[in-house]
């Protein structure tokens, strides 16, 4: 996929992520505030992300 095809695609993503985002359902009963978790947020991006045949490949800037 070429740099243009890419960003595309992340917009793509992004346009349909914004339409009914991600709810913070989670609640930190300790603190007393809502939050989404990482799950969430992979549970409603992976579909997206396969749909517009996109693959986040981590990559470590620096070596501990």
């Amino acid at each position: 996929m070429s740099a243009p095809n890419v960003y595309a695609a992340i917009n793509a993503v992004s346009a349909e992520l914004a339409e009914a985002g991600i709810a913070k359902t989670r609640i930190n009963e300790a603190d007393d505030y809502h939050y989404r978790s990482v799950d969430d947020v992979l549970d409603r991006l992976a579909p997206l992300l396969a749909k517009h045949r996109l693959c986040v490949l981590p990559r470590p800037t620096r070596r501990r």
